[in-house]
Protein backbone atom coordinates (compact mmCIF):
# COMPACT_ATOMS: atom_id res chain seq x y z
CA UNK A 1 0.00 0.00 0.00
CA UNK A 2 1.69 3.44 -0.83
CA UNK A 3 1.93 6.32 2.46
CA UNK A 4 -0.97 8.13 0.95
CA UNK A 5 -3.51 5.20 1.51
CA UNK A 6 -2.39 4.23 4.94
CA UNK A 7 -2.55 7.57 6.31
CA UNK A 8 -5.88 7.31 5.20
CA UNK A 9 -6.62 4.31 6.81
CA UNK A 10 -4.88 5.39 9.94
CA UNK A 11 -7.59 8.84 10.17
CA UNK A 12 -10.12 6.47 9.68
CA UNK A 13 -9.45 4.24 12.28
CA UNK A 14 -10.14 7.59 14.60
CA UNK A 15 -13.73 7.44 13.30
CA UNK A 16 -15.42 4.06 13.44
CA UNK A 17 -18.68 5.55 12.47
CA UNK A 18 -17.53 6.45 9.62
CA UNK A 19 -15.95 3.25 8.40
CA UNK A 20 -19.51 1.83 9.15
CA UNK A 21 -21.03 4.33 7.17
CA UNK A 22 -18.61 3.86 3.86
CA UNK A 23 -18.79 0.06 4.22
CA UNK A 24 -22.75 0.45 3.86
CA UNK A 25 -22.00 2.47 1.08
CA UNK A 26 -20.09 -0.06 -0.33
CA UNK A 27 -21.87 -3.15 0.17
CA UNK A 28 -24.73 -0.99 -2.23
CA UNK A 29 -22.30 -0.18 -4.47
CA UNK A 30 -21.48 -3.97 -5.10
CA UNK A 31 -25.24 -5.01 -4.15
CA UNK A 32 -23.81 -7.55 -1.70
CA UNK A 33 -27.26 -8.35 -0.40
CA UNK A 34 -28.57 -8.95 -4.20
CA UNK A 35 -31.61 -7.06 -2.82
CA UNK A 36 -31.43 -3.79 -5.14
CA UNK A 37 -32.90 -4.36 -8.29
CA UNK A 38 -33.35 -0.70 -9.11
CA UNK A 39 -31.22 2.42 -9.52
CA UNK A 40 -34.15 4.44 -7.53
CA UNK A 41 -33.64 1.89 -4.52
CA UNK A 42 -30.02 2.36 -4.69
CA UNK A 43 -29.98 6.54 -5.07
CA UNK A 44 -32.50 6.09 -1.77
CA UNK A 45 -30.33 3.66 0.34
CA UNK A 46 -26.97 5.83 -0.48
CA UNK A 47 -28.98 9.37 0.27
CA UNK A 48 -29.77 8.12 3.46
CA UNK A 49 -26.49 6.62 4.32
CA UNK A 50 -24.61 10.05 2.91
CA UNK A 51 -27.25 11.94 5.24
CA UNK A 52 -26.37 9.80 8.24
CA UNK A 53 -22.80 9.79 7.43
CA UNK A 54 -23.02 14.22 7.50
CA UNK A 55 -24.69 14.38 10.68
CA UNK A 56 -22.36 12.11 12.42
CA UNK A 57 -19.27 13.99 10.81
CA UNK A 58 -21.19 17.25 11.79
CA UNK A 59 -21.38 15.93 15.42
CA UNK A 60 -17.63 14.56 15.83
CA UNK A 61 -16.75 18.20 14.65
CA UNK A 62 -18.69 19.87 17.17
CA UNK A 63 -17.29 17.66 19.79
CA UNK A 64 -13.71 17.85 19.22
CA UNK A 65 -14.34 22.12 18.09
CA UNK A 66 -15.72 22.06 21.98
CA UNK A 67 -12.82 20.00 23.83
CA UNK A 68 -10.09 22.09 22.01
CA UNK A 69 -11.81 25.45 22.85
CA UNK A 70 -11.66 24.10 26.65
CA UNK A 71 -8.29 22.91 26.48
CA UNK A 72 -7.81 26.51 24.69
CA UNK A 73 -9.69 27.96 27.60
CA UNK A 74 -8.08 25.75 30.48
CA UNK A 75 -4.34 27.14 29.12
CA UNK A 76 -5.49 30.76 29.06
CA UNK A 77 -6.68 30.50 32.05
CA UNK A 78 -3.43 28.68 33.87
CA UNK A 79 -1.36 31.40 32.50
CA UNK A 80 -3.67 34.06 33.94
CA UNK A 81 -3.33 32.40 37.31
CA UNK A 82 0.67 31.78 37.18
CA UNK A 83 1.70 35.30 35.24
CA UNK A 84 2.96 38.68 37.27
CA UNK A 85 0.47 40.24 39.76
CA UNK A 86 0.62 44.32 38.89
CA UNK A 87 1.40 46.21 42.21
CA UNK A 88 -1.29 49.17 42.30
CA UNK A 89 0.08 51.67 44.59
Amino acid sequence: MNEELLSLIKRLERHPHLIARLRTLLDVTENTSGKVELARDAENMIFEEITKMGNEVLTAWGISQEKEKRRNYEVKKDAVKHGKKKYIG
